[in-house]
């Protein structure tokens, strides 16, 4: 039976479709990719299985959880962690919106409160699966919400406080209409505490200007008023004693009020600090004691005996505190942590009482995190961070048994620890067990190092500043002494390819013994691999950790902390979209690698630049008769950028100049901070005009500048050169995407099927720009305008307008632009690429790019339907810009899904190929891209909640690296035109020897007959 011509074509597209895909065999799974799960900075934590009705829980289900550790972070995730080893048990992480609230473990599940109050959810404990999940109508509530436990009628109850209103469900089955309960607070009652008190929960709030207590019954629903105190303009309010309130405030002062009586008592007025306190907290020790915590390093402890309420005694110093309750006397243990040690003191509440006593000496720890402090190489404190230090415990069975104390450092760190309540002399069983890194759950930024090689040393040694002809002979004498003693490493590259080492996964894990004191190894003892696949990711977070990681395996190699709070009080943030950037390589030897990191803060920019082999500081001065670099450790200028640009121009020592651009008063600022940094700018702006661009503050339109340079050299200027103001009043920026600055391109043009060339327009300075505006018919829908901007004249190359869209993802590479958004109106999820060529009449005449060149390009676009949404996009890079480009998109599911580019192409024919297409290999236009699960690079090693991608080359032309972070973090490397430049895994090495050895046999043997035969004939 003959085919028909269009069945023909229909095959062959089905294999040009199939051909991209390329999977991983399942023994090769974890070979080449890593992926560390976290769960993020701890926020609530329920220490050994301990829950509100601990005494009433002895079933073997309880047991079976009784060493676990249940948190609910910062990320929005809730997980149950191993309490001896900190290795995750499960997890479960919500959504981006959907922050935790609290956490209890009442009754026979595990509670959590989310979304303000508005999501409450029973889980399994020994299973971390979902029973129930009931929403809490609050209004339009948007602040604080609290989760009690309780018990009315011999029944457990959870209560949800959120806003102005409070909810009871049954805590032990089903929540049913019969078992629960919801009561309206007073109009315009705002809850900012609440407790539970016998059948009824006591709650606190503001109420017209003045704090109101109201009490609710459990058995009837019914709300009461209780009493109405004065409002102190408090930061932080709490029930104290059966009838106060505590009421502490930002600049220090400290007030108890009497609820029946309605009288106050001031116990502290201020503190003497020149800025306000950016965090308080009060922790209630016993129905008597609490302590108050200014600022981390100030702390109050309250005690009240009777009637009387007064300050027992004053602590200063980095402590964080946390009750400990046992059957005996209580207790609290109070931990300070530095960089030096960990000092670990448990107090027992009558001696805190008597300020006459000395308070028992602490015992002394190893110290629990040695990383270095950016900004302050002198610390011997550890800085603040994002979050509040915080301390968590458990019940105990007497004073005299141990316990566990899980600490929260600023970054998000864990440490869990063991603390005996005895004699500090007696501190054998005070030790830490395990360390969790989850500043690893919050990378906003990372970036690939090259490792230096082994011959840098070498030529160092033999060819450097101290080495003469003995240094030479004496280096080289050594290396072939090496050689000929270690036969093995002559022979390993043969026995390498006759019997490959056995490949083991790589399954990497963020707790572990080794991780306890953060001192890591560091990278100098790395060496590049012969592929160029081992390198340093250096990842920063946004809670002010910045680490080295190791591509081999995920270790860490090195650790540093920001100090995100310094002296002055002007708090740092290093969460921006530009705040790495690669200054300088290891290819200027014998100068070292530099990374930047970028810092804002009220009124100031400030630059790290380090070593990302080692992760230390440049020094700020440089020591006489060492190796000239103009870079220093810390830079500071005195204002705010607005957008910081890496310049392709190189500056002093080799080295790439950052520009820090403040359009708002016209002036600009280098780093290096040098005249001769100025002066190489100057130079290479003379050759290629340089000119930036910025966002309007409102995002209402771009403006763009060039740079003016002072007689000096010293100052720079920026010289307002166009504006451009988007076509509606209501559209705002929302995406801006342009060409990555390591990009490479191999080719200026295409080859078509006829033999003609299409050639790119490859204007580095094209900006592609995604816009919101709100619908002419709706209000409630928005429409979508993409723009193609040049940034040196401000002409817009490119507009389109796609009416009810969502926020667009859009990516920038060579001469396409590929962006993605949700269409409302067809409801689903649709990819535009568009590809610029120059005009064909004059791109035969042209022979060099000028971006003044008013000329537009021709701009081809097609749209394709893609299955499922996208949160991020990134192109594959590769060494030499040869290999095909792959988009890998981020997908809600955790997914990395790699699509080729050849299947977003502009040109791809609707209907029928010609001849001209066939011969270019054009696929047959298809609306739907083709979802192949053979093409998600992590397989089923899913990233939650996965917000960024990151790539960079390899040595292999046919490798990109890549890495991922969400609340967790995944590298692995992929080959987007197969491995064309190295053998496959399965290729016979063993054959190819035995070839080659019978080849070489053969060859002598038959050239001996050869010279035999020869000489015969010769004597005949």
């Amino acid at each position: 039976m003959r085919l028909s011509p269009l069945l023909l074509l229909l095959l062959a597209a089905t294999q040009l479709l199939v051909a991209p895909a390329s999977a991983i065999y399942e023994d090769q799974a974890g070979l080449f990719d890593w992926r560390f799960q976290a769960v993020g900075a701890v926020k609530f934590a329920i220490l050994g299985g301990e829950s509100a009705a601990a005494s009433s829980s002895s079933s073997s289900t309880a047991s079976h959880y009784r060493g676990w550790v249940f948190v609910a972070t910062e990320s929005n995730a809730v997980a149950a962690l191993s309490s001896a080893s900190g290795d995750i048990v499960w997890r479960q992480v919500f959504s981006e919106n959907d922050a935790i609230d609290g956490m209890i473990l009442h009754g026979n599940g595990l509670f959590t409160l989310s979304e303000n109050g508005r999501r409450l959810r029973k889980w399994l404990p020994e299973a971390g699966t979902i029973v129930w999940e009931h929403l809490v109508d609050v209004g339009d509530h948007s602040g604080e919400a609290q989760l009690l436990a309780a018990t009315s009628s011999n029944r457990a109850v959870v209560v949800v406080v959120a806003g102005g209103v409070v909810a009871a469900f049954d805590a032990s089955g089903q929540p049913t209409a019969s078992s629960n309960w919801q009561a309206k607070l007073p109009e315009g009652f705002a809850a900012v505490s609440a407790r539970v008190n016998a059948d009824e929960a006591q709650i606190v709030g503001r109420l017209s200007g003045a704090l109101s207590v109201v009490s609710v019954d459990f058995l009837t629903a019914a709300v009461t008023p209780v009493g109405t105190v004065a409002d102190q303009q408090s930061s932080r309010v709490s029930f104290f004693g059966d009838d106060g309130l505590l009421l502490a405030s930002l600049n220090g002062a400290l007030t108890f009020a009497s609820i029946s009586k309605r009288t106050t008592v001031t116990l502290q007025s201020s503190l003497a600090k020149t800025s306000p306190i950016p965090e308080v907290s009060i922790t209630l020790l016993s129905a008597s004691m609490a302590v108050v915590s200014f600022d981390r390093h100030h702390h109050v402890f309250v005690h009240q005996s009777g009637a009387s309420v007064a300050v027992a005694r004053t602590i200063t110093g980095a402590y964080v505190f946390a009750p400990v309750v046992n059957k005996g006397a209580a207790s609290v243990v109070a931990i300070q942590v530095n960089t030096q040690d960990t000092l670990v003191s448990v107090w027992s509440l009558a001696s805190v009482e008597s300020s006459q006593k000395d308070l028992p000496s602490p015992a002394v720890l190893p110290a629990l995190d040695r990383s270095p402090v950016f900004g302050d190489s002198a610390a011997t404190e550890l800085p603040s961070g994002r979050f509040p230090w915080r301390a968590f415990t458990h019940a105990t069975i007497s004073p005299s048994s141990p316990f566990a104390a899980l600490v929260v450092q600023s970054d998000g760190r864990l440490v869990m620890l063991t603390v005996s309540q005895e004699a500090a002399s007696s501190a054998g069983s005070n030790r830490a067990l395990w360390a969790r890194e989850e500043a690893l759950a919050s990378v906003v930024q990372s970036e690939f190092a090259d490792l230096p090689s082994r011959q840098a040393d070498t030529l160092d040694h033999e060819f450097g500043h101290s080495a003469g002809f003995v240094g030479r002979i004496t280096t080289q004498t050594k290396q072939l002494l090496a050689a000929l003693l270690s036969p093995a490493s002559l022979l390993s590259p043969v026995l390498s390819i006759v019997a490959p080492a056995a490949k083991t996964s790589k399954r990497a894990v963020l707790a572990h013994p080794s991780l306890l004191d953060a001192s890591y190894p560091g990278a100098e003892g790395l060496t590049p691999d012969n592929f160029g696949f081992r390198k340093v990711i250096v990842a920063v977070t946004e809670t002010g950790s910045v680490f080295g990681l190791s591509t081999d395996d995920g270790a860490i190699l090195w650790k540093a902390r920001i100090n995100s709070a310094p002296s002055d009080g002007l708090a740092l943030d290093i969460s921006g979209s530009s705040s790495l950037f690669v200054l300088r390589t290891t290819a200027h030897f014998p100068l070292p690698p530099a990374v930047a990191i970028v810092a804002t803060g009220k009124g100031r920019s400030v630059t790290f630049v380090l070593n990302p082999i080692t992760g230390k500081l440049f020094p700020t001065m440089h020591a006489s008769g060492q190796e000239h670099d103009a870079l220093t450790g810390v830079v500071e200028l005195p204002f705010v950028a607005s957008q910081v640009l890496l310049l392709p121009t190189v500056g002093p020592s080799e080295a790439r100049v950052l520009l820090f651009v403040n359009p708002s008063d016209t002036r600009a600022e280098t780093v290096p901070k040098s005249a001769a940094a100025v002066a190489a700018v100057q130079q290479y702006d003379k050759l290629t005009p340089i000119h930036v661009y910025s966002v309007e503050a409102d995002g209402r339109g771009l403006r763009g500048y060039s740079l003016e340079f002072s007689g000096s050299n010293e100052h720079i200027r920026l010289a307002p050169t166009w504006t451009v103001a988007w076509a509606s009043d209501d559209e705002r920026v929302a995406a801006v995407a342009s060409r990555a600055s390591y990009e490479r391109i191999n080719s200026v043009g295409r080859v078509l099927g006829d033999r003609n060339v299409l050639y790119k327009y490859l204007n580095p300075s094209m900006l592609a720009v995604g816009t919101l505006s709100s619908s002419a018919a709706s209000r409630t829908s928005r429409n979508l305008h993409v723009y193609v901007i040049n940034t040196v004249t401000g002409a817009i190359i490119f507009r389109a307008v796609h009416d009810k869209a969502s926020v667009p993802v859009i990516v920038q590479c060579e001469n396409w632009v590929v962006y993605q958004f949700w269409n409302a109106k067809a409801r689903r999820t649709e990819i535009t690429v568009l590809e610029m060529f120059e005009d064909e009449s004059r791109a035969a005449e042209k022979t060099t790019f000028s971006a003044f060149d008013g000329a537009l390009p021709t701009v081809l676009r097609q749209s394709f339907i893609f299955p499922t949404s996208i949160s991020t996009m990134a192109v594959t890079t590769t060494v030499g810009g040869i290999t095909n480009k792959q988009i890998l998109a981020a997908l809600p599911a955790g997914w990395i899904f790699a699509l080729d580019k050849f299947l977003l192409d502009p040109r791809r024919p609707v209907g029928t190929p010609s001849e001209e297409d066939k011969e270019e290999g054009l696929i047959p236009y298809m609306a739907e891209l083709p979802f192949m699960t053979t093409s998600i690079i992590n397989y089923n090693q899913t990233i939650s909640r996965l917000r960024g991608i990151h790539t960079g080359p390899a040595a292999l032309e046919s490798a990109s690296l890549v890495f991922a972070h969400g609340v967790d973090i995944f590298h692995t490397r992929v080959h987007p035109s197969k491995t064309f430049d190295v053998l496959n895994e399965d290729f016979n090495f063993f054959l190819l020897m035995t070839t080659l050895v019978v080849l070489i046999v053969g060859t002598i043997v038959s050239s001996s007959m050869l010279k035999r035969k020869r000489l015969e004939a010769a004597w005949q």
